[in-house]
């Protein structure tokens, strides 16, 4: 960023995190790889930086940098061989995380209805997401960090649940959620406290409707979200027979409010695109309550007859249309 100050040019720098990764007696240890959260398995877990961005490595004396801006919580992880870390970043942006063996813990996936087609589990720290997982149905055996840890588990169609991971087996069953309990019968009504001037949901009525649950700071949504650009821009001659909604987390309160955030990912991460379907926000959460949206993104569609038909993806939507055009 480049700023005037007193008739002078200022570059201003980055903030960065600072710290060090070291072993039980308090030495540095070099070649640790550092990042935001784990990529949990069987063998020694893997370390990313954001979602999916490659960790850094600690120097010979054990200290590293990263760019806050990187980062997505207030959290760090580290791992070195068999051992890892995790430690809270200070209000100084400094951490030290300090290596402790991996401990074995095995987690048993099951589910109630055969439509949860899948499930992922994040792994958390007072609040905080510090690993990420894509289990087998029935029994995993993981390697952790140590410390007081829980996990929260999604599937695709399932109730969210969340336990503490405080013995060395335990047992998720996932129920099936709301939405996916619906399809086939008449879709809950989206009742936003704000919305594009003159929307209204019965108007909707005798076309197809994307429901696209996201939020500006799931990087899924976000990268999902041009495939959605394309369609509304790339079929003009349907587009009287669907409508896309794209409707926000209940933490995001108008398009007004997010207005900074929006801009930033049409810049660096849509090419300059704006969203160019109507941006839906219900901060009362009603909305995603009546379809039981728990996790981002979560698209669903609704057939002409305003029934629920259940997931979409981009690609499966516009092969429906094309389909539908040529009868």
């Amino acid at each position: 960023m480049v700023a005037a100050i007193a008739g002078l040019l200022v570059l201003s720098q980055p903030e960065f995190v600072t710290g060090v990764v070291r072993n039980a007696k308090g030495k540095g240890v070099s070649g640790a790889f550092v990042g935001n959260s784990f990529v949990l398995s069987d063998k020694n877990p893997k370390v990313q930086i954001g979602y999916g961005e490659p960790p850094l490595k600690t120097a010979i004396d054990g200290t590293f940098r990263i760019d806050r801006a990187a980062l997505y919580n207030r959290s760090l992880v580290a791992i070195r061989g068999s051992q890892a870390a995790i430690a809270s970043i200070s209000t100084s942006n400094k951490v030290v995380l300090t290596l402790l063996p991996l401990k074995k813990t095995a987690i048993v996936f099951n589910r109630e209805a055969e439509s949860i087609r899948s499930t992922s589990a994040v792994l958390t720290l007072r609040g905080n997401v510090i690993g990420y997982l894509t289990p087998n149905w029935g029994k995993n055996t993981l390697l952790l960090p140590s410390g007081t840890l829980g996990m929260s588990v999604f599937g695709d169609g399932a109730q969210a649940s969340s336990r503490m991971l405080d013995k060395d087996i335990l047992t998720f069953r996932l129920k099936a959620t709301r939405w996916s309990d619906l399809v086939g019968k008449e879709a809950p009504e989206v009742t936003p406290t704000s919305a594009p001037k003159g929307f209204d949901w019965s108007r909707l009525r005798g076309k197809w409707v994307v429901l696209d649950f996201w939020a500006t700071w799931c990087k899924p949504c976000v990268k999902e979200m041009p495939r959605w650009f394309d369609i509304y821009k790339s079929m003009p001659d349907q587009r009287d027979q669907f409508e896309i909604l794209a409707i926000h987390s209940p933490d995001g309160q108008s398009r007004e409010k997010i207005a900074d955030r929006l801009m930033g990912l049409t810049r660096d991460q849509w090419n300059g695109v704006e969203p160019p379907f109507p941006l839906i926000f219900d901060t009362t959460g009603r909305t995603h309550r009546a379809y039981g949206v728990e996790a981002y993104p979560t698209t669903l569609l609704i057939n002409p007859e305003g029934k629920l038909v259940g997931r979409i993806t981009p690609e499966e939507f516009r092969d429906r249309l094309q389909t539908s055009g040529n009868r």
